[in-house]
Order: structure tokens, then C-alpha cells, then sequence
């Protein structure tokens, strides 16, 4: 869960020099989780299609990205920081009452995964909001997504 894959552009260096500078001075990999997540939730805003469009690079220079797109860079940042990090897919429900397939992301912190969902400012790291998290359909947790 560290490497890179076509869309997760791991140690590119935009990103790179992105990590590094939200991560300066910080000392715990939760400090360091919490402020990569942070950056990906309130710089890039969500956009509705389906797959891939951007990966992690492109997703960072148009500053929106769908759910996969924003879990391809919270990946490649987390990543890059040396913090094992995962995408899940499964089916949601989402506060709006619409059901969609959707790609979100488990930053491992210690021993614990933590469930980090960039696509809503409602939500925080460590908490979903936007959709029931106790009861959507799980299709798998993977290190890199062929879509």
C-alpha cells in the first residue's frame, strides 16, 4: 500500500513538494494524515462522472476530481509520506437518498485504518457524513483501481 500505480502518481514531484510542505514541522503520522486529508477536502472541489479522468497529477492541477480522482491523489500524497494508504469501493447511500457506486480511501495510522472521505466538507478525517457508513455494500479494498 505504499507503491505507485497508473493514476496514483506516488513522489511526483508537485506532490512531492505539496506533501512536504503541509507536513513540515509536523511529528505524528496522525498530524501528518489529518493535514494531507484536510488539503484534499477543502483545495479540490468534487465533480460528478464516473472512472477515472485526471489520476492523481491531473486531479491536483484541475483542483476537482470525482471520488475516484480524489482518492487517486489523497493516495498518492499519503503515500508519499510514507503512510500506507488504500482505495474501497463499494455501493452507497448518500444523504442526498441517491445510491451510486463510490471510491473512498483508508489511511493506515499506527494499527488502526482509518475510513477518510474527501468528497463532502461535511466530513472529517476519521468520519463520514454523507453517507451511511453502517450500511452500504462493500466490492472491495485494493491498492490500485483499474477504473
Amino acid at each position: 500500500y505504499l507503491k505507485a500505480s497508473t493514476n496514483c502518481q506516488v513522489n511526483n514531484a508537485k506532490i512531492k513538494s505539496l506533501v512536504d510542505s503541509l507536513t513540515s514541522g509536523l511529528t505524528s503520522d496522525t498530524a501528518k494524515a489529518r493535514a494531507i486529508y484536510n488539503y484534499v477536502r477543502d483545495s479540490i472541489s468534487y465533480s460528478f462522472y464516473y472512472d477515472t479522468k485526471y489520476g492523481a497529477v491531473g486531479t491536483l492541477n484541475a483542483k476537482t476530481g470525482n471520488c475516484v480522482d480524489q482518492a487517486h491523489l489523497l493516495i498518492a500524497m499519503y503515500r508519499t509520506a510514507g503512510l500506507a494508504a488504500r482505495y474501497v469501493h463499494g455501493t452507497c447511500v448518500f444523504s442526498s437518498g441517491s445510491t451510486y457506486g463510490h471510491v473512498w480511501t483508508q489511511v493506515l495510522v499506527g494499527n488502526q485504518w482509518y475510513v477518510v472521505d474527501p468528497t463532502s466538507t461535511r466530513n472529517s478525517f476519521g468520519t463520514v457524513v454523507n453517507w451511511n457508513t453502517n450500511s452500504f455494500t462493500l466490492h472491495g479494498t485494493y491498492a490500485s483501481l483499474s477504473f
